[in-house]
Formats: C-alpha cells, sequence, structure tokens
C-alpha cells in the first residue's frame, strides 16, 4: 500500500525513498489552501534555523510542503482536481510536494525514519502544536502521549514552532509561552531542554496577523483583499484558474 506520493519541484512524480534517502528534510505541514506569506515565512524562516544547526547539511538537505490526502476527500471521493491545483501552485513556487494518509505527525515522522533521513525538522505553527499536544489524539495508543512522543522524536527529529497570533485575544503564542496543562508541563520542558522542540525567533511580525482560514473566506465571497496576503504568482494562478470557490 502507498502511503506518501512526492512531486519535486518541477512537477514530477517521485518514489519518496529516491529523493529523501539518508538526506536532511525539512517539512511544512498544511493545507495550503492557499500558502499565504506566513507559510513562505514559515519555510524562509525554518532554513534559516536549519542553517546555524551543525548537523544539518544545507548541501544534502530536502524542502517540502506536506498535504494529507484527507484534504481532498469528498463524499468519500477524493477530489482529484484540487489534488492537482495545489501541487500545481507549490511547484510553481518551487516547492517539492508530500501528499501522505498519515494524519498524525508521528506516523509521518515515524515513515521518514523509515528512509533512513539523517536528520528531520519538522515546521509546525504554534497552533498547531497545541493539537500535538492534546491527549485526546492518542487514546487508541496503549502509552497514550508518552508512546506518541517516544515515535515523534525518534532518531534526530525536531519540532521547529513558528509563532502564532491569535485572533481572538491578540495573544502572541510562542514555543516559550506556550500554554499546557500542567501535567504536560513536566514532558514539554524536557523536549524544549533536550532542544527536540525548538522555538523561531527570526519571523516577520507584520504578517502574523494572516490567517490562511481568514484567506480563503475572502476568495470565496469575492473579497480583493485577499490578494495582499498572498505572493504575486499565487494570486495570479488562483484568480486564471477560478481556485478555490
Amino acid at each position: 500500500m502507498t502511503h506518501a506520493v512526492m512531486f519535486d519541484r518541477y512537477g514530477n512524480v517521485q518514489h519518496p525513498s529516491d529523493m529523501l534517502y539518508k538526506k536532511n528534510v525539512l517539512v511544512l505541514r498544511g493545507s495550503f489552501r492557499p500558502i499565504t506569506y506566513v507559510g513562505f515565512d514559515m519555510l524562509k524562516t525554518s532554513s534559516g534555523q536549519c542553517r546555524r544547526d551543525s548537523s544539518f547539511e544545507r548541501e544534502n538537505t530536502v524542502v517540502l510542503c506536506e498535504m494529507n490526502i484527507k484534504a481532498f476527500v469528498t463524499d468519500n471521493e477524493v477530489n482529484e482536481r484540487d489534488f492537482l491545483d495545489r501541487v500545481d501552485l507549490l511547484n510553481g513556487m518551487g516547492q517539492n510536494v508530500m501528499v501522505s494518509d498519515f494524519m498524525e505527525f508521528y506516523k509521518l515522522s515515524r515513515y521518514f525514519g523509515a528512509m533512513k533521513l539523517s536528520a528531520l525538522r519538522l515546521i509546525v505553527g504554534a497552533n498547531t502544536l497545541m493539537k500535538i499536544f492534546d491527549p485526546g489524539y492518542y487514546e487508541k495508543l496503549k502509552g497514550g502521549i508518552l508512546e506518541a512522543m517516544g515515535m515523534l522524536f525518534e532518531s534526530d527529529t525536531r519540532l521547529l514552532v513558528y509563532p502564532f497570533l491569535d485572533p481572538k485575544s491578540g495573544e502572541l503564542i510562542t514555543a516559550v509561552n506556550f500554554p499546557l496543562p500542567f501535567h504536560l508541563q513536566s514532558l514539554y520542558l524536557y523536549l524544549t531542554d533536550n532542544e527536540k522542540i525548538i522555538g523561531l525567533t527570526q519571523f516577520r511580525r507584520n504578517i502574523l496577523h494572516i490567517h490562511s482560514q481568514d484567506v480563503l473566506r475572502r476568495i470565496k465571497t469575492n473579497d480583493a483583499t485577499w490578494e495582499n496576503d498572498v505572493p504575486v504568482f499565487i494570486a495570479e494562478a488562483i484568480k486564471k484558474k477560478k481556485l478555490f470557490q
């Protein structure tokens, strides 16, 4: 059974193991509906962090955007057109793309681990980190969240955390002030102390108000202000192909 399909930056289908074997891999997971300036800043900021990481050799590094196949499912059928449109948008901005069937991050990490990567860095927003630390996602595991974290951080795997600006409270949530219930704080502290979770600091504060769900809403309601929140190429491609309507 194929758990993932990969497209290189030119749109060619590749076998993941052929592209990733013994590579340093930097992954941004998302729905990219659409990718915004924030998404590209996450990639740029994380790449800068990796350049300061002695175990992450730039010339042996593959950067990719990963999407879950369930993002394309409607009425139990995969929307192939939506699938290919999002791949085309990301390829057009020079990005490699992977589509997988892994919902949980620890399953994605283990999949990459089977390819004997040199190192794996997963880029997550602080809002996504909240979901990763929600024990409810791991109720089917005998070891619960502890077992999940053990699988997530196998070998040289780290999470790079990009700040999230809460649209309701206006609070900037980072890897430092990340809110957790008391019983999980020691686990989180252990992971940050051992640099398994690293907060990104060189980010663009002036774009943190951009949220892809809001951009999508404005696209659907023909509010042209959405074009201010995505790169020109992305805006032009969305308008030309009438995407996300």
